[in-house]
């Protein structure tokens, strides 16, 4: 288990040079997450969020709302480490364009192009993902979008992911018989 600092409730950065990962790190991200109210916890590999290369293990309880956003000029790369997700690929007016199933049965990495609105429904338990993008982090360097749910509202975001996910699949349906 890496030694870690504590950043916030959801973030977490560790403090040795060699870190290396096992079931013990994904229990602890999974634990944290449970007591938190945003069901996500973080580990981060990377010095600090001005380091110009991040890397990132994450956990996402069933339910955790994943505000579709995009990163301006940066590109982020996702690899599944456990559990099921969707994958969700908006236009700038929120249609769903495209989607994909992860899970480690299926597509287990993505690269997501820049200025790219995106989102992630998760259909396991947990769902844990590797994610790398470049640094350093500037808020200021992605945009939620404007037609997202209020997160505080549970029901409209319910309500969101439940049309995210319809619509996904619906995509993944006529993708499969393309093929």
């Amino acid at each position: 288990m890496p030694k870690f600092t504590v950043f916030n409730d959801e973030v977490l950065y560790a403090t040795a040079p060699l870190s290396l990962v096992d079931g013990e790190v994904i229990d602890v991200l999974i634990k944290r997450a449970r007591n938190n109210p945003r069901k996500r916890c973080r580990m981060c590999f990377h010095a600090g969020p001005d380091a110009p290369f991040h890397d990132m293990l994450i956990v996402h309880g069933a339910g955790a709302f994943v505000p579709a956003h995009k990163h301006f000029g940066r590109s982020e790369t996702l690899h599944v480490v456990s559990g099921h997700a969707i994958a969700v690929i908006f236009d700038e007016s929120g249609a769903v364009v495209d989607a994909a199933e992860m899970s480690r049965d299926a597509v287990f990495h993505y690269h997501m192009p820049p200025d790219t609105f995106h989102s992630l429904v998760i259909e396991s338990e947990w769902f844990v993902f590797q994610e790398s993008t470049t640094g350093p982090f500037n808020a200021n360097d992605s945009s939620t979008a404007i037609w997202n749910p209020d997160a505080d509202d549970p029901a409209a975001v319910s309500r969101a992911q439940q049309v995210w996910h319809r619509d996904a699949q619906d995509i993944i349906a006529r993708n499969r018989l393309r093929r």
